[in-house]
């Protein structure tokens, strides 16, 4: 094994490991979760029409108001500064009659621009953080949901008529971007919570830290691969058209971690 070789493998390695490597995800102070989510499919669930209570997302208006609260929060020194440039503007006009706002000046505009962009960056940074918590906690009772879909249609006579098949193929698509390719910081959160949670000493803690780890393991999201491709050739073979696990991964695979990629590519090799 030559200089060249060992020097591939390592970077080949530090390239999948680059999620165990990540900084520190933001996590949310959020007591309730539950009042912040949606099931319209509870009533269906409880009558026994539906076999699977797990048709629930975020409210469209707690995503809008995560996104309203950090830009508000992370731009307070951006107000402040702008604040202070009218204060003064208006000192000025007061005590030396000048009419010119610092606000309209080449300095003013630069200092307000670099302050209000590094601001409104950390904004997002904070709520991308948020958002792949909040997708994990929502994909956390759907890591598996391409293989029941499987199961389903399966046990099912004839799978156009049942409800349920149609409810459950929309929203494994819904999640299917944070199951099948997740991103390095999606992984590197869920890694982190492991590491977190698993000191704990409370048994329940670290029961559902294990629980949460092994089913957004890569074995995992391997089935869920699997199972997606099965899915894919099942609709093309009933439906005609396009193959929809090709359209996912050309539409989706840009934003998997290195190691999801290399995962993708070996299934694909073994499909082939």
């Amino acid at each position: 094994m030559n200089t060249r070789t060992i020097k591939k493998l390592k970077n080949e390695s530090t390239r999948q490991r680059r999620h165990l490597n990540y900084r520190k995800v933001s996590l949310p102070r959020l007591r309730n979760f539950d009042r912040h989510v949606q099931h319209p499919f509870t009533d269906q669930f409880k009558k026994g029409i539906f076999k699977n209570d797990i048709y629930f997302t975020m409210k469209p208006s707690f995503i809008a108001w995560v996104y309203i609260k950090n830009i508000i929060l992370f731009n307070i020194p951006a107000f402040a500064i702008h604040s202070i440039l009218l204060f003064l503007s208006f000192m000025n006009h007061i005590v030396l009659n000048e009419s010119s706002s610092l606000t309209t000046t080449a300095g003013g505009l630069q200092l307000l621009t670099l302050a209000y962009g590094i601001c409104t960056i950390l904004a997002f940074r904070r709520i991308n953080d948020h958002m792949a918590y909040y997708n994990n906690t929502m994909l956390l009772s759907k890591y598996d949901i391409n293989q029941s879909l499987v199961t389903m249609i399966w046990r099912t006579i004839e799978p156009s008529e049942n409800k349920e098949i149609e409810v459950m193929d929309h929203y494994r698509l819904k999640f299917i971007k944070q199951n099948l390719f997740p991103t390095i910081k999606e992984l590197a959160l869920e890694e982190q919570l492991y590491s977190r949670n698993i000191k704990s000493k409370h048994v329940a803690v670290r029961q559902g830290a294990e629980m949460r780890y092994n089913r957004f393991s890569l074995d995992n999201r391997r089935e869920e691969h699997i199972a997606a491709k099965h899915l894919a050739d099942w609709k093309q073979d009933e439906y005609g058209g396009a193959n929809e696990y090709d359209m996912l991964i050309k539409k989706y695979s840009h934003r998997a971690a290195p190691v999801i990629r290399d995962m993708i590519k070996d299934l694909q090799n073994d499909m082939v």
